[in-house]
């Protein structure tokens, strides 16, 4: 693994298995609230090496589309962190937010 810090940005150089990445970048793209970017090069075909841990928090979803409004949105902020902010596009079924909690 190798970390290299620039002035306004990290770049992060691993080695991980393909399997590891399947809905990684969305997380990325979440976490870093759309700043992220993320490449991938296939290195070589590798031995298993046991499972890859699942997600460890609930995820709060939409259930109507539309705009989201302050109002909804400040009943759901404390279960979680909120990834959308009032007036904004959304639609059923979509991710707003991670849960606080890893049992949720």
């Amino acid at each position: 693994v190798a970390i290299d810090h620039h002035a306004s940005r990290v770049s992060i150089e691993a080695i991980i298995p393909t399997r590891g990445l399947i809905g990684f970048e969305t997380d990325l793209v979440n976490l870093t609230r759309g700043e992220g970017f993320m490449s991938h090069l296939f290195r070589e075909y590798a031995p298993f090496e046991g499972e890859i841990g699942g997600r460890g928090r609930g995820v709060m979803v939409s259930m109507e589309s539309g705009l989201s409004t302050a109002y909804a949105l400040n009943n759901v902020q404390e279960r979680g962190r909120l990834f959308i902010g009032p007036q904004e596009d959304i639609y059923e079924g979509m991710i707003v937010g991670e849960n606080a909690r890893p049992e949720d």
